[in-house]
């Protein structure tokens, strides 16, 4: 039908009415008028367009005036709401002309008996509610009572018609509230034992309404409604399983409501849902969400506990594709943090650790959200101003809450074995809660009824705290945070501490305290714990623990920086590593160790071993630790700069590198020089340098046998220069060779009658040269340093070693970070021990650039001469 020959149709048809219903003056309908107003519903079912046109046409007044000339029973009523209903769920401008008689709807359903009627009249209500401006009439013409208190009297159909209605007009909150006052929550809950699965679906979405408001809750508190809404969570129809899913969803949101679903077997159902359902997959999340919430209530934690849930939600904690939710899930967890049995037997048989140290190091991101405005420093000091002065200790059988005083604490010693979590040095640690006397409460000091939800609680007030510190609520801590804090309970459990101490769950706990910004205490607390365990030590070795400690050392300064907590921490490991004990594991890991098991001794000995050079030895020389350490040191690697540390810590307990040998003595300069007084006496010896120019020294024989060795062979033996008055000598500087002969005069070797050192002319010996030229390039005063060296090398030559050992001690000044390594070199060339000692003592009190600088030299071609003097050192450092 064309749209204008339906407004034709009609407008003819309600011309027809109307002129009917001018003669119509009865309480039921003639014939004609019932064939018009039925052709009417017919026409307006098969087209919705005509509908506004109907309305247009005053059609929906006639039937209005129709409506209140019949009784409140019969067929004609419900032909007549019938097609007042279908017009008003039609078209907005009907249901506005409808509402102009809206006392008569609602008088129809106060006064009907007939469900038939009442089914229509409910439906007609329904659609004149899908505008929200007109609930409020309804709700004050009594339509919401009306309609509650016809659910207990009307058919299937009926009670369809009947919860859409309450359904839409339940997004009122005026109407929410009304419908639960005339305890409308309970008839509709009435409706889901119905046989009719359509009425049980239509009750659950009205619920689920209805219950839009955490108030209206508590009227589901019945254990027979939730049996109910429970079995109907496995429902064979989707809508009525899902709407039930919904219901049961909404009953964990208050206290009441999850012990009442506890008892009711709705922990079971959910966690069910959680693990198998496929057809929820759209509110996963939320069952989730809700069996978190139900770990707040000590029953329904028991019941998870025991239908397996907790294995559940700690694998979904280790899948990626369910972040979403994991805050959830950690903070559940959180409820068992008094449950130790519960505790270790997630850690122990459900892989509880594993997923912890995950979300540890997930980013590395700050502690708190942005909107908390609080750091994870403000979070730790707040906690512990809460728990510390009083702890506080859940009973999880009973749900009381009990105030339990800190035990003292006590030292560690090394005749004894260390307690786990008896620290000293972490003052605000203490035994489990469960361990602890109890402390009568004192009735003048406000305990939240449960500690748990003060910590999951969403409220944060720091200004609160720094007031009332015994009665402001904890804040608002961050999934990082809950982490931790689980993480620390672990730690308590001596049971546990093996899997807490696993290299793989290790190196992310100690990744996460080195990169914590402020340093977070809770986890160095955790580590603390570990590493005191004896048990634990080898795990811990396998870390590389002490290797990544001794890095944090080089930077922060002060006590309470990271630095300093490193220190403090291998501090506490070292007392093991000197024990018996400590002993016995270094040697079987370096003895019967894979190839990582060796690398991890060999790196933490020199660490650990600090006090015992004896004990040091053993294990580096006769173990083979040093030549392990060795390898690791000059092969480019992960480990490589870890083994250098490792070095330099042996280099700085060794007394060749903290005790400087003094330099000797040399003659004490005079104001004349020998060598120019000795002139008085005829010179029998001439010798001709020739090395970078020609010179023509004077010398005695006699003298220059006396001093020198090589001289002696030379001059008194069966050879040429023995029988001639002048000997040539190549490959020396005359400006050096003559600091010698003063020398061997009995002149200083810097005697100020020698020629000056702008003199100096290059040593020709092959590679000397480029090391003299290289070192004094970057000296601050390069011909003294040219000079000193190249009379050093001349010296050696000749084997004046009391003049070389004197150069050697003044070539000390000229050590640099940028020559180091061709000072070092030019020692080892030229047998130079105490340059070479002294250029690897120098690179030990350089601070924070010796690092880099033992980095350089050991890299270098001369890397294995270092080497070896460390280990030429470590023989000879047991007297």
């Amino acid at each position: 039908m064309a749209s204008g020959a339906s407004q034709t149709t009609l407008q003819e048809a309600v011309d027809g009415l109307n002129v009917l219903c001018a003669c119509h003056t009865g309480s039921t309908l003639t014939e004609d008028i019932r064939k018009i107003v039925s052709e009417l519903k017919t026409s307006l079912l098969r087209h919705t367009s005509p509908s506004h046109a109907f309305n247009s046409c005053a059609g929906p007044q006639l039937l209005l005036q129709l409506l209140s000339q019949c009784a409140c029973a019969g067929k004609d009523t419900v032909l007549l709401l019938g097609v007042l209903g279908n017009i008003c769920a039609l078209d907005e401008s009907c249901r506005d002309t409808v509402m102009a008689d809206h006392q008569m709807i609602v008088d129809i359903l106060r006064r009907t008996e007939e469900c038939d009627v009442l089914n229509t009249a409910a439906r007609l209500v329904a659609n004149l509610s899908l505008d929200p401006h007109n609930i409020p009439t309804l709700l004050a013409d009594g339509a919401v009572s009306l309609l509650v208190l016809s659910l207990a009297r009307g058919s299937n159909a009926c009670k369809r018609s009947l919860l859409r209605a309450l359904r839409i007009l339940a997004g009122n909150s005026n109407c929410r509230d009304e419908i639960t006052s005339v305890e409308g929550i309970q008839a509709v809950a009435d409706c889901l034992v119905s046989a009719d699965s359509h009425v049980i679906g239509a009750a659950m979405q009205t619920l689920v309404a209805v219950t839009i408001d955490n108030d209206a809750v508590p009227s589901l508190h019945n254990n027979s409604y939730l049996q109910v809404v429970v079995r109907h969570c496995h429902h064979i129809e989707t809508h009525i399983r899902e709407a039930a899913i919904r219901l049961l969803l909404k009953t964990t949101k208050c206290s009441d409501g999850r012990v009442a679903l506890s008892s009711a077997g709705g922990v079971e159902t959910l966690v069910g849902l959680m693990e198998s359902s496929s057809d929820t997959q759209g509110l996963l999340s939320d069952i989730v969400r809700s069996v978190c919430l139900c770990c707040r209530e000590v029953t329904s934690r028991q019941r998870l506990r025991d239908c397996g849930g907790l294995g559940t939600l700690i694998t979904m904690l280790q899948e990626e594709t369910q972040l979403v939710i994991h805050g959830a899930i950690v903070s559940a967890l959180v409820c068992y943090y008094f449950d130790e049995t519960t505790l270790k037997r997630m850690v122990q048989a459900m892989g509880l650790l594993p997923a912890l140290v995950y979300h540890l190091n997930k980013g590395c991101s700050p502690l708190t959200s942005p909107e908390e405005g609080c750091t994870d420093s403000d979070e730790i000091t707040a906690i512990d101003r809460e728990i510390s002065p009083l702890e506080i200790d859940f009973d999880c059988n009973h749900g009381n809450t009990t105030l339990m005083p800190p035990k003292p604490l006590q030292p560690i010693g090394m005749d004894s074995e260390p307690s786990p979590i008896s620290l000293d040095d972490f003052p605000s640690i203490g035994p489990p809660p469960s361990k602890r006397p109890l402390l009568e409460v004192d009735p003048s000091t406000h305990v939240p009824p449960n500690i748990l939800d003060s910590i999951l609680s969403s409220s944060c007030s720091y200004s609160t705290v720094e007031q009332r510190p015994h009665t402001a609520s904890l804040p608002n801590p961050s999934l990082h945070y809950q982490v931790v804090l689980l993480l620390s309970r672990v730690s308590h459990l001596r049971d546990c501490l093996p899997l807490l101490s696993q290299p793989s769950t290790l190196s992310l706990i100690l990744k996460a305290f080195i990169s914590s910004n402020p340093t977070n205490l809770h986890l160095c607390k955790i580590l603390a714990r570990v590493l005191m365990s004896p048990h634990c030590f080898q795990n811990v070795l396998q870390t590389l623990a002490p290797s990544s400690l001794l890095q944090c050392t080089v930077t922060g300064t002060g006590e309470g920086s990271l630095s300093g907590h490193c220190v403090e921490l291998l501090g506490r490991l070292s007392k093991i590593g000197e024990s018996p004990y400590g002993q016995g594991v270094l040697a079987h890991m370096l003895l019967r160790g894979e190839d990582d098991d060796k690398h991890a001794s060999s790196l933490a000995v020199p660490l650990l071993c600090t006090k015992s050079v004896r004990v040091c030895k053993k294990l580096m020389l006769s173990y083979g630790g040093y030549q392990d350490l060795c390898s690791l040191a000059t092969v480019e690697g992960s480990l490589q700069s870890m083994a250098l540390d490792s070095l330099l810590e042996l280099a700085a307990h060794l007394p060749h590198f903290t005790h400087h040998n003094p330099p000797p003595t040399q003659p004490p300069p005079t104001k004349h020089c020998r060598y120019m007084d000795s002139d008085l006496f005829p010179f029998d010896l001439t010798l001709v340098i020739i090395g970078g120019g020609t010179a023509r020294i004077p010398v005695h024989r006699r003298i220059m046998s006396e001093s020198s060795d090589v001289f002696r062979v030379m001059l008194e033996g069966p050879y040429r220069e023995g029988q001639s008055n002048e000997v040539t000598l190549q490959g020396t500087s005359p400006s050096t060779f003559i600091a010698l002969v003063h020398h061997l005069y009995g002149c200083s070797w810097q005697c100020p009658h020698c020629p000056p050192h702008g003199s100096h002319t290059p040593i020709q010996s092959y590679g000397t040269h480029e090391l003299i030229e290289a070192i004094a390039r970057v000296s601050s005063d390069p011909l003294p340093a040219a000079h000193c060296l190249s009379v050093m090398v001349c010296a050696g030559q000749y084997l004046l070693n009391q003049l070389s050992t004197l150069c050697q001690h003044a070539a000390v000044q000229y050590v640099l970070p940028s020559n180091v390594v061709e000072m070092f070199c030019l020692s080892r060339m030229h047998e130079c021990y105490c340059l070479s000692e002294s250029c690897l003592r120098v690179v030990m009190a350089m601070g924070e650039l010796r690092r880099d600088v033992f980095r350089n030299l050991i890299t270098s071609y001369v890397g294995n001469d270092v080497l070896n003097m460390f280990k030429m050192f470590l023989n000879i450092s047991i007297a």
